[in-house]
């Protein structure tokens, strides 16, 4: 589940916090949890 809170995106994984960072900065960052998320989201909007 991700959250926009002013400008920042909480990232949580089984109700633990594992990401709290700006979207630029999660996107820009290859072992981002958030990364990886959309990057297999697009994966599967792509096969659709």
């Amino acid at each position: 589940m991700e959250r926009l809170i002013r400008g920042r995106i909480l990232m949580f994984d089984h109700g633990r916090l594992v990401e709290d960072k700006p979207h630029g900065a999660l996107m820009g960052c290859l072992g981002s949890a958030c990364r990886a998320l959309f990057e297999r989201q697009s994966v599967l909007v792509e096969s659709a």
